[in-house]
């Protein structure tokens, strides 16, 4: 069993962006178990968020947060988020607004953005009120989730074919 002292270390944007789209694949990389690394849409993420916006500073690493990029401007600072395509902008979402949450102490204004340059979107996000509890309530059941003993039944999604993970939830052939 994960101990409570563990949920806190390993929850991060990763995982709250994963546990929106599939608690199980969540449950799955909180108890240390590896997806298949080899995975050609994992693959075109880390390449898409090397090639994006060369210039800014990729995945800096601070307090357990690591967000695509961060820019200073003179409004703030904002956390900066790249993905290949706007399918799974609510997880996106929640993946920023936990950056922020982390982030909430600090006595710079913050915000977020999600970028999408294939498909030149950009959208600000910002943590409300609102959002906190909403992350709130998604984190507490995040960790009941990662407490269980067993991860949860798979459920068929539209993304399956095409998860790192599938391996350890659907006979593969």
């Amino acid at each position: 069993m994960i101990s409570d002292d563990d949920i806190e270390s390993i929850l991060n944007g990763t995982l709250i962006w994963y546990y929106t789209m599939c608690p199980r694949e969540a449950w799955l990389m909180a108890h240390r178990i590896t997806g298949d690394q080899d995975n050609e849409f994992m693959e075109l993420g880390r390449v898409i968020s090397e090639n994006s916006y060369a210039r800014d500073h990729h995945e800096p690493d601070f307090d357990g947060i690591k967000p695509d990029f961060i820019r200073e401007k003179e409004s703030g600072t904002v956390i900066v988020e790249v993905k290949k395509s706007t399918r799974f902008l609510e997880a996106t979402r929640f993946q920023l607004l936990f950056y922020l949450y982390q982030l909430s102490g600090e006595s710079k204004l913050l915000t977020g953005e999600i970028r999408v340059p294939e498909e030149k979107y950009v959208e600000s996000v910002e943590l409300t009120e609102l959002k906190k509890l909403e992350l709130e309530d998604l984190i507490g059941m995040l960790t009941e989730l990662i407490r269980q003993p067993k991860p949860p039944v798979p459920e068929l999604k539209k993304f399956c074919s095409k998860c790192a993970y599938q391996m350890y939830c659907w006979s593969v052939e």
